[in-house]
């Protein structure tokens, strides 16, 4: 992981510190086979870096990168997990709660895709607030999504 790297992570962390140790980790990642979530891992470091450049809508339009990475190629896999579609065998109920889950977290993405559709080619003002709101929001998402995709 970090070793076979070459202390990748730890020279990530010294150049952005501000940026946190947490999301650097997530580089494991390429070790588990999840090539989409270190693509929007990819967008969002970019989108980190213009924000810190004060590049805010080129930061808003690598975030929206991610977020369509996450809405397009990582939510569906999670909904067509064998082990959603085995447990309908066993409890129906359960079953129901988890396409709820999952259909909230698909709002909650279709929403932050939403609010990244702002500033550049779109009308409307690129606030810095909403910019750093995206990026926590969308590394929250992808940590998630790491978890049980």
């Amino acid at each position: 992981s970090e070793i076979s790297y070459g202390g990748i992570v730890e020279r990530l962390k010294d150049c952005y510190g501000a940026l946190g140790f947490t999301t650097f980790r997530l580089f494991h990642l390429l070790d588990e086979g999840k090539p989409k979530l270190v693509e929007a891992m990819q967008y969002l470091i970019d989108g980190y870096h213009r924000y810190v450049d004060g590049d805010l809508e080129g930061s808003i339009t690598q975030l929206r990168k991610a977020v369509q990475v996450l809405r397009d190629k990582v939510l569906p896999k999670v909904q067509e997990l064998e082990g959603i579609k085995s447990l309908r065998d066993y409890s129906e109920e359960l079953a129901v709660h988890l396409d709820c889950m999952l259909k909230g977290l698909s709002g909650m993405i279709k929403t932050l895709f939403n609010i990244l559709s702002i500033g550049g080619p779109h009308p409307g003002p690129v606030p810095r607030d909403s910019t750093l709101l995206a990026f926590k929001l969308t590394l929250s998402l992808i940590e998630y999504l790491a978890k049980v995709a």
